[in-house]
């Protein structure tokens, strides 16, 4: 297939984390031999050119300075921080519109592709009506919670453009709020839950996923970017609250964000570390190391929330074990959901608690339970999963999971 993908994210140099999500669904495609060509608005920093196979190329909306609307804390939180930003919304669908024309009419494309159903797979859409090429929106939590942010006769048109043709959602939950401002609830269900994959197995020379460490601490991470959604004011929290009551218990914090100045103290903190942003050999001595990932994730008071964060999949994907604060969905994706699942202060401490008292009384149990943990995403791994994007891609009413052995996750 010869592809051209919208989107609004995608790294803009070697270790950049924005977008990379993006990056690696990519460059599976490429790998399996297909084209892509990429076009993502414009930001900071941004070097087009061919990586990793990729034909990048970033399209300018407004005079550089300006270029602030998707890079930096993300699309929505820039918007909270400086809502006149809104005004480059539309000169930045125009000029992606138009670069998407020029580059299907410039070379024979078989499917172009959105990421995030606002704007990249809007334009999707209408590049489709104009040119015939065929479109697909690959649907991730902000683009819906935008949608949902629009006059409502304007979100529900928006939504039905969306539904109608293929499309997948990193959960179901998504799926659902974007058939609901279509005025199609039933809708939802019919929508592929697909979340973007993760990359496994460990490195060559890194720690085998069941080495044992039978110290008696508690090592628990979180990875992603520092804003509010992400809830890392909560895991620190808990952690200090554990701590205090005598349990062994550290916390290592990968990535940056306007939030680290607010939550750092200076000199540190006791069991408190940020690392920054990680990548590489660095990530993966740092996912490796951990008993627990915490994502203590909240719903923001205009209704947002998380999808799928691909950070949680890398973290299963080598045993450690999760615990989610308000990520609805990510369920199915969980061993034991039933305490994994911790949306409050006492829920939180007390899945971490359990995962320590489980590490020193039963070393058998913890070992299962990170071999479960692994087990409930590996259908999600890199490069074996884009086996089933590139089915969906060449034939999308053949569904997304079919093939023997998956995981039924549709609806």
């Amino acid at each position: 297939m010869n592809l051209v993908v919208l989107t609004s994210s995608y790294p803009r140099f070697e270790g950049d984390g924005a977008g990379a999500f993006v990056a690696r669904w990519c460059e599976s495609l490429v790998a399996r031999g297909h084209r892509v060509r990429v076009l993502c608005f414009r930001g900071p920093e941004a070097r087009g050119g061919v990586r990793r196979g990729v034909d990048l190329r970033f399209v300018p909306y407004a005079p550089r300075p300006w270029e602030r609307l998707f890079f930096g804390q993300g699309g929505p939180e820039n918007l909270e921080r400086e809502p006149g930003l809104a005004a480059l919304a539309v000169p930045a669908v125009a000029a992606m519109f138009g670069a998407a024309l020029a580059e299907v009419r410039r070379e024979r494309c078989d499917r172009v592709v959105g990421h995030w159903v606002l704007p990249g797979g809007l334009v999707a859409r209408a590049v489709e009506r104009v040119t015939g090429v065929p479109s697909a929106i690959v649907g991730h939590s902000g683009g819906v919670h935008a949608l949902g942010g629009l006059p409502a006769a304007v979100s529900a048109r928006l939504a039905r453009a969306a539904l109608a043709g293929p499309l997948t959602m990193s959960s179901a939950p998504l799926a659902a709020t974007l058939a609901r401002l279509a005025g199609a609830p039933g809708r939802g269900g019919a929508t592929p839950v697909a979340p973007m994959g993760y990359d496994g197995p460990a490195p060559e020379g890194a720690p085998g996923v069941d080495a044992w460490r039978g110290d008696g601490a508690l090592r628990v991470g979180f990875m992603g970017r520092l804003v509010p959604i992400k809830g890392v004011d909560r895991a620190i929290r808990a952690v200090q609250e554990l701590r205090s009551a005598g349990l062994d218990v550290t916390l290592e914090i990968a990535g940056e964000g306007a939030e680290r100045r607010r939550l750092e103290r200076p000199g540190g903190e006791e069991g408190v570390c940020f690392r920054g942003h990680l990548s590489g050999a660095e990530k993966a001595s740092f996912l490796h190391r951990l008993d627990v990932f915490v994502m203590p994730s909240r719903r923001m008071a205009s209704g947002r929330h998380e999808g799928m964060p691909v950070s949680l999949l890398e973290a299963a994907g080598v045993g450690a074990v999760p615990v989610v604060g308000e990520v609805p969905g990510v369920e199915r994706w969980l061993a034991e959901p039933d305490w994994q699942v911790a949306q409050r202060a006492d829920e939180l401490r007390g899945a971490l608690r359990r995962v320590a008292e489980l590490k020193a009384r039963s070393p058998e149990g913890y070992l299962a339970l990170r071999a479960q943990t692994r087990a409930r995403v590996e259908s999600l791994c890199w490069p074996a999963y884009a086996a089933r994007w590139e089915r969906w891609l060449e034939s999308p009413q053949r569904g997304f999971w079919d093939a023997p052995g998956a995981v039924a996750v549709e609806g």
